[in-house]
């Protein structure tokens, strides 16, 4: 009777531990998806601003504050200087923008594209129709070297139907960018390799594949690998 006691009790702690293990999961993922939608609504702005193409047009050697960007930009707000600053402050944490000045100097701090040989993009054309994707895409194209990339970290739908987990997970994901993201889309391995040769891109590898994610490399340059 002793040894049934202990085993039941051992079984109720396995469920209970294994409980709160679904629930911290949940809640993480809860977590992401809220913060996406603050990523994209703020990237959104961004665009419909023209913020980066004022950023394409500058000396990406001495960039601009964010007082010279409002000044080119079509807004009449007062507050605008001191806003955009807060968001290409999240835009620089997420690597769509870069910064000029030493992070500790008091002289406002200066924005630009970045010239570095790779920029990454992750979850994020999930988030845009296909004409925000196509500006998004052209300007990372302009912001890399002649021998750059970018890194592109989306999940593909399958091609054809598919009963499975993945395949149900990333379908319920796709219905969450229709609901929540306007025009916003989980698509296909033809759809990205479009997009990419559209925005100037050359060749597109896939590098790994994690968690239900696919990670490629966006190319300005031939390398012939199939995609």
């Amino acid at each position: 009777m002793a040894a049934s006691v202990t085993e039941e009790e051992t079984t109720q702690n396995n469920n209970q531990n294994q409980t709160v293990e679904e629930e911290r999961e949940s809640f993480t993922c809860a977590t992401l998806l809220v913060n996406a939608s603050v990523l994209a609504l703020a990237l959104k702005t961004v665009v419909d601003l023209g913020v980066l193409d004022v950023l394409s047009m500058a000396d990406p050697d001495v960039g601009l504050t964010a007082a010279e960007i409002s000044e080119r930009i079509p807004t009449r707000n007062p507050e605008a200087p001191g806003m955009l600053e807060r968001i290409l402050r999240l835009m620089m944490n997420e690597g769509v923008v870069y910064c000029s000045s030493d992070l500790f100097d008091e002289a406002p701090m200066k924005y630009r594209l970045g010239r570095e040989i790779m920029d990454i993009l992750q979850w994020i054309l999930r988030d845009w129709d296909y004409e925000h994707c196509l500006k998004l895409l052209k300007n990372c194209y302009m912001s890399v070297p002649v021998d750059g990339k970018i890194i592109v970290v989306e999940q593909i739908l399958p091609t054809f139907a598919e009963i499975s987990a993945v395949s149900k997970d990333k379908c319920q994901l796709d219905m969450v960018s229709l609901t929540q993201t306007p025009g916003g889309k989980e698509r296909m391995q033809g759809q990205l390799r479009n997009l990419a040769i559209s925005a100037g891109f050359k060749d597109i590898i896939h590098v790994s594949y994690v968690y239900h994610y696919s990670v490629m490399e966006f190319l300005k340059w031939m390398i012939s690998l199939p995609f």
